[in-house]
């Protein structure tokens, strides 16, 4: 989407392809829905909808059908498939067709929309409307030769803000090609600034969908930065409503990884996908989607929606898998307005006698991420050899103790090994945990 004021290479959208982007600058992330398994509470029939976005390239890889398939079990209204992005690199018109699982959608029996993903132009090619038009109308004639009628079209592009004008002409264009195919647009708060383009802009569309969530680029280690502001998504939310068109508000599930030289400048960042490794010296952040923030906005606007807001549409689908996107027990608990929490347990397993393991094991509905010091002490006995696991180190050791120092990084239900203790006998053993 458009960059904001200061330009687009001061900002970094809040999209991601899965590891496969075609603008470097934008990190297109793909949405989510709910987790039917977890059994969540359902949803009010008061209550706004929830929609989702699927925005993977590679589904078998990322295992889509499988997390499609509880979708509708879950609260879903209705999904949204990335089908293609397209872009000029060097001259050079490019399309990068998504291979969607038709048989898949088709078995969510929701109501599916399809999103075509438009990079930077240059001004001066002509014929980009055409090319843009052409592309819809082709996604729109795959899923109808697949069995899917699209419920509507969404175009997502880096529109700059003193270029609404002319963004405006090439729906007109794009509307047609597609009609009767409702055609949807993304939006930046950002636009919102320039009421009268914003409207007129509004008016050669269906609807829109407010993105509140992008990733502003970190001048250093130490600067600040977040996904969603929620005071700013409280007021591009109250400001869209303005012109009197239904909207849907895009809120974030993703997370990015950042970098930073030594010398503390940035100088990068990742999204899902393999993990990137970066230079000697290099120091690494991870920022996501505040899962207690996004869920006080959901009750708030809940409870009180914006004038013409029509309901959520989740950014993006959690797949098995993910590294920095919520799991499914999260955005469960968010959808119902409530914050999640990080439920681990500490037990001891013996698989013979005089082997200790040292096993966690989150049963809460949030990953968990806080640093830990396991202490482990026992009376008499003697300890010939102990070791750390799972992300856990040795931190101290004395004649009958010793700590454990680490990280859990424990999915909601996942378990994991963080050491283990060999003594000379059976021994019984006591364990203290603290948050560092």
């Amino acid at each position: 989407m458009a960059s904001g004021k200061t330009g687009r290479d001061e900002r970094l959208n809040g999209k991601a392809s899965h590891g496969h982007g075609l603008n470097a600058r934008r990190l297109l992330t793909g949405c989510a829905c709910v987790l039917g398994w977890c059994l969540p509470l359902p949803l009010s029939a008061a209550a706004l909808p929830h929609d989702a976005y699927v925005w993977q390239r590679a589904w078998k890889e990322s295992r889509v059908a499988e997390s499609l398939a509880r979708a509708r079990p879950s609260g879903i209204r209705r999904v949204v498939a990335l089908a293609a992005e397209a872009r000029w690199q060097q001259g050079r018109w490019e399309v990068a067709r998504v291979e969607l699982d038709y048989a898949a959608l088709r078995e969510t029996e929701l109501p599916i929309g399809l999103a075509v993903r438009a990079g930077i132009f240059p001004q001066t090619e002509t014929n980009a409307t055409q090319r843009l038009a052409a592309l819809a109308q082709s996604v729109v004639r795959e899923a109808r030769a697949n069995h899917i009628e699209p419920a509507e079209l969404h175009l997502d592009f880096d529109c700059p803000e003193n270029k609404l004008e002319e963004f405006r002409a090439w729906l007109a264009t794009m509307r047609e090609a597609v009609a009767p195919v409702p055609l949807i647009i993304t939006t930046l708060p950002c636009w919102l600034d320039h009421p009268k383009a914003f409207k007129r802009l509004l008016g050669a569309a269906d609807g829109f969908v407010l993105q509140v969530h992008s990733l502003e680029r970190p001048r250093t280690t130490d600067s600040p930065f977040m996904i969603c502001d929620p005071a700013a998504a409280r007021r591009a939310a109250r400001a869209a409503g303005a012109p009197g068109v239904p909207f849907r508000i895009a809120l974030p599930t993703y997370g990015y990884t950042v970098a930073f030289d030594a010398a503390g400048n940035f100088s990068g960042f990742s999204a899902e996908g393999s993990a990137k490794e970066w230079p000697a010296g290099s120091r690494v952040r991870e920022v996501r989607a505040d899962e207690t923030a996004m869920a006080t906005l959901v009750r708030e606007w809940t409870d009180s929606p914006p004038a013409n807001c029509e309901g959520f549409i989740w950014y993006r689908l959690p797949c098995a898998g993910d590294r920095l996107n919520w799991p499914w027990e999260t955005l469960a608990s968010v959808m119902r307005g409530e914050a999640p929490r990080a439920q681990t347990r500490i037990h001891t397993q013996r698989p013979s006698p005089a082997l200790v393991e040292l096993v966690l094991k989150n049963t809460g509905n949030s990953d968990d991420r806080v640093p830990r010091l396991l202490t482990v002490s026992w009376t008499g006995g003697t300890l010939l050899a102990a070791d750390a696991l799972g992300g856990f180190v040795k931190h101290s050791q004395g004649p009958n103790e010793i700590i454990f120092k680490g990280v859990p990084h424990l999915r909601p239900g996942g378990q994991k090994m963080a050491a283990w203790l060999r003594f000379d006998a059976q021994q019984e053993v006591a364990i203290d945990v603290a948050i560092q």
